[in-house]
């Protein structure tokens, strides 16, 4: 059933007179708007408004302060008046906002700083100071509005009728406003007596769970409504259920502007610009920028980068860019704007050309025939666009002064202050959706079945915070609503919900909290019990999911060819990794998918730390000069190649390695005055299709004839020996078999030194070092150690070459760290085994 106000406007329209209905917002005006359409009735833009707008047109020579620019003021007034009562808490954004919260309902009653005063004289000089930042910039808050209003419908005739829709209360100058409109006023609402369910399911999830499974039930989308009382604890579970359930809706909540990807967008482009373009920020940018996409070009571009990395400037990233289009071309938008940095321009400028920057990197129209899904993103993505021009115009009233040039970092300032308080809302564009909206929204609002979930104690009824500045004795001297006033409008907001529904009305909270605790429930329930049990339901999967199957080796000769001819020579290293899995093989040294650069806090890494150690090793023992020299300068060419900058962390790995090294020169143990040939390369034929090549660290001439082949790890002990036990690990027995080669008979043992980590460096191996005192030892040698290791090298290559290529890992361990993790399967097989 219609409230009676509206069928009265309806009637009236019909009969071709003119008049007109305000509303609270703007959400209900233009859903007023469509049924008024939707009943063919003809009628004016001007006929369905809000409240706000029936102030402007009755007093249009007065432009009312924004909310983010009012909060703005309210913070700027704070930080320069510092007040002692306000200084412990003035950094604190919450406190910016509940008070100007204050301010601004105090302002509604009717109140005025000097009526404020006897009651909190630092609430009252923040209000002052807000006043005169107010009539310098030639702006009022709502409350003068109003009362200019009021004075103008009083002392001229209105030409239309006017009713007034969908107002659960009114402030005191309200009132006055409607009463000087006119002397009698229809009172909206009508009682309606639908069916009333109340359901309690075990948690929230199974509450909207339940509420999803109920529209789907019924089906009619258009004409039913979800109230949520605490939207931030529902609007997510809904999203996520009537997605998953296949529910159009729409959520008539707005939005912080700040997290909208657009704003994100644009605020790092102004920040970064002022920052003098940083590259990894640069970098970070360009992955949302619409016009770049990810191109394989642009991922290139962004490795040779993060290898330089830090830098800043444009210049030297259009030099890595090279002739590449796409980086080029958005380097050159922002190369169109580098120069603002260094400009002055007056507030309202700026604001027009940061309106103006999306143009830049927005490409300016959209494809013809575009899927549903594709259309509401372009939809939210102007929402949000115009949203952020908007802001920029609201933070462009902040100066007094229209025609005072200042520099963008000072408007960005601003600018940035007012995004974060900005929000933005998204108009629906279908009808046939489920309208998921606030309690305060859904007053006005005629649909046949209304959900009112969350009827929990606290929650709705919502709790009202005692005010934080004015007793309640002082709020009711101000005539200001009290808290025993803001409780009663609960009760109050909860009959204008009840009364929304026509036909089906479903009342619902959660039987537990999030702890498992059980939730009291609210107020408005305490007579009623549950109706029905919430069954368990769940979304049907569009298709079932197709199990995991053993992948086939690669069949096509010219695939086979290729792996054959790429992989003729193999590595040492590469040839345990494919030990460990083909596909790690397949990845690095077949498609040699390179790795990501990394972070320049991270590039003296392990591997850089070993290549030290090598290089100064070589030299050593090449020269025999003084250690910390010959360090010195190794440790700074090495870090002038990797680009690693100076730090802490530079300062202490330097430290350690030069430790580490000179604990190893040092050491009596094992002998350093044999004969050595350091760096040596070898490449042997293992059969007719595979050659192992590699490099020894050392090899140490033995006075028999024989050889000690010797290979430094920098790592610590426990990660060295482990390399004896692991069955992937071929280097011992290839590198022992190589040495036998070059020197005609068995080598005499095979050392691995660990030189990181303890006090002095240790020794694991195999076979005997004549002259050599190690703590534990080596192990012997096995009796088929060399052709046990060739014949498992030519086996694992003879595969690979046959075609094996999938996962397939030794040890899972080392999966945890592997650069194709996110392509591999390997962990779907045990998922079905366990199933």
């Amino acid at each position: 059933m219609q409230p009676p106000v509206l069928r009265s406007f309806k009637e009236s329209l019909r009969q071709g007179r003119t008049g007109r209905i305000v509303v609270p917002t703007a959400t209900l005006a233009e859903h007023l708007s469509h049924e008024l359409a939707r009943d063919g009735l003809v009628f004016r833009a001007r006929d369905v408004s809000t409240l706000a707008r029936f102030v402007a047109d009755l007093a249009p020579e007065t432009t009312v302060v924004s909310n983010e620019l009012f909060s703005l003021m309210v913070e700027d007034a704070v930080r320069r008046l510092d007040l002692p009562e306000f200084r412990k808490v003035a950094a604190l954004a919450g406190f910016h906002a509940r008070l100007a919260k204050t301010i601004a309902e105090l302002d509604a009653a009717g109140c005025t700083p000097a009526k404020v005063a006897p009651f909190g004289d630092a609430v009252a000089r923040v209000w002052k100071d807000v006043e005169r930042q107010l009539t310098a910039r030639g702006l009022v808050m709502r409350g003068e509005s109003l009362r200019i209003a009021e004075k103008a419908a009083r002392t001229r005739k209105l030409a239309d009728d006017i009713w007034f829709e969908g107002f659960a209360e009114l402030s005191g100058l309200e009132i006055e406003l409607i009463e000087a409109v006119s002397a009698t006023c229809t009172e909206s609402g009508e009682s309606t007596n639908p069916a009333t369910i109340v359901l309690v399911p075990e948690t929230v999830e199974r509450e909207v769970e339940e509420i999803a499974r109920r529209i789907l039930e019924q089906g009619d989308f258009r004409d039913t409504g979800v109230v949520l009382r605490k939207p931030e604890k529902y609007v997510p579970l809904l999203r996520a259920a009537f997605e998953r359930f296949g529910i159009p809706a729409h959520f008539y909540f707005p939005e912080p502007l700040h997290s909208h990807p657009a704003a994100r967008l644009l605020t790092g482009i102004v920040e970064a610009l002022l920052g003098g373009w940083e590259h990894e920020q640069v970098l970070q940018l360009l992955r949302f920028v619409p016009n770049a996409r990810a191109t394989d070009a642009l991922d290139a571009f962004a490795v040779k980068v993060n290898k330089h990395l830090p830098g800043s400037g444009l210049e030297p990233l259009l030099k890595i860019a090279g002739a590449s289009f796409v980086p080029q071309r958005v380097l050159k938008s922002f190369e169109q704007i580098d120069a603002w940095r260094g400009e002055k321009r007056t507030p309202n400028e700026w604001a027009a050309r940061l309106a103006h920057l999306p143009s830049l990197f927005w490409p300016g129209h959209i494809p013809d025939r575009i899927p549903p899904g594709e259309a509401e993103h372009y939809r939210r993505q102007a929402a949000g666009l115009k949203a952020f021009a908007q802001a920029m115009e609201q933070a462009a009233e902040w100066w007094i002064s229209k025609t005072q040039a200042i520099d963008l970092a000072a408007f960005w300032q601003v600018a940035r202050s007012v995004l974060r308080l900005s929000t933005f809302t998204m108009q629906p564009r279908s009808r046939n959706v489920v309208h998921v909206l606030s309690a305060w929204e859904s007053r006005q609002w005629d649909l046949s079945t209304v959900f009112v979930c969350g009827l929990v104690e606290k929650d709705f009824p919502a709790q009202n915070a005692r005010d934080p500045f004015f007793s309640d004795a002082a709020l009711a001297a101000m005539e200001a609503r009290t808290s025993q006033e803001k409780d009663k409008a609960e009760f109050d907001l909860f009959q204008e919900v009840c009364g929304r529904a026509r036909d089906l009305l479903v009342l619902s909270y959660p039987r537990t909290d999030a702890r498992g605790q059980r939730n009291l429930k609210s107020i408005f329930l305490v007579d009623r019990e549950a109706d029905a049990e919430a069954p368990s339901v769940r979304p049907a999967l569009p298709a079932a999911i197709a199990p995991w199957t053993q992948p086939s080796r690669v069949q096509s000769p010219d695939m086979l060819s290729v792996l054959a001819g790429k992989h003729a020579k193999v590595g040492v290293s590469s040839l345990e990794s494919l030990l460990q899995c083909p596909f790690l093989f397949f990845g690095g040294k077949t498609l040699s998918i390179a790795e990501l650069p990394t972070r320049p806090e991270d590039r003296l890494n392990f591997m850089v730390q070993g290549t030290i150690a090598h290089q100064v090793l070589q030299e050593w023992f090449a020269t025999r000069e003084e250690l910390e020299p010959l360090f010195a300068r190794v440790f700074a060419a090495v870090c002038e190649k990797e680009n690693i900058q100076p730090g802490f962390r530079t300062d202490r790995m330097r430290r350690l390695i030069r430790i580490a090294l000179r604990q190893f020169i040092d050491d009596k143990r094992y002998p350093l005055n044999r004969q050595s040939q350091t760096e040596v390369d070898f490449d042997l034929a293992v059969d007719g299709q595979l050659s192992i090549r590699g490099r020894f660290d050392r090899i140490d001439e033995l006075d028999d004839g024989s050889a000690v082949v010797v290979d430094y790890k920098f790592s610590t002990a426990e990660n060295t020996k482990k390399k004896l036990e692991d069955e992937t690990k071929l280097q011992g027995p290839l590198y022992a078999w190589a040495a036998e080669k070059r020197i005609g008979r068995p080598a005499s043992a095979m050392v691995y030194v660990s030189l990181k980590g303890g006090e002095q460096p240790e020794y694991y191996g195999w076979g005997t070092v004549p002259g050599a005192n190690f703590k534990k030892g080596l192990a012997p040698i096995p009796d088929d150690w060399i052709p046990s290791a060739l014949q498992r090298a030519s086996n694992a290559a003879a595969e690979f070459r046959a075609g094996t290529i999938h996962p397939r890992p030794a040890n899972q361990g080392p999966c945890r760290y592997c650069t194709y993790k996110d392509a591999c399967r390997i962990e779907q097989p045990a998922a079905a085994t366990a199933s």
